[in-house]
């Protein structure tokens, strides 16, 4: 009797030990973000649409995302691209591949010029 007593206490701070586990787990996302061009995109907001919580992309275009379980689904915006909403899991390495918009793609043909001193085209 005394060993199925012990056994039912150790059992049950067993399954204790395993639900505290799982309150207190975290998981990671890492990626890349570009566009289409292959530029990296820096500063692009991440926001985890379960918990509301926003990260940013760094000078390089990585990020690196803590989620408190396993799969979620995120957004990824930057003025002048298109929101891209996906699903992922802990296991993912994300390559993430932003597409400008219409009116920014515009913007990026036409924003190189040179000036030449003493001429007019």
């Amino acid at each position: 009797m005394y060993k199925t007593t012990l056994l039912k206490k150790h059992f049950l701070i067993f399954l204790l030990l395993l639900s505290f586990n799982a309150l207190f787990s975290q998981y990671y996302i890492n990626g890349k973000v570009s566009n289409d061009y292959g530029d990296k995109m820096k500063k692009v907001k991440i926001k985890i649409l379960s918990s509301g919580q926003v990260n940013r992309t760094d000078n390089y275009g990585c990020f690196r995302v803590t989620l408190k379980k396993l799969g979620d689904s995120l957004s990824f915006s930057l003025e002048g691209y298109e929101v891209l909403i996906t699903r992922v899991t802990s296991t993912d390495y994300l390559l993430i591949n932003m597409k400008m918009l219409p009116a920014a793609l515009n913007n990026r043909k036409n924003r190189l010029s040179s000036v030449v001193k003493g001429k007019t085209f």
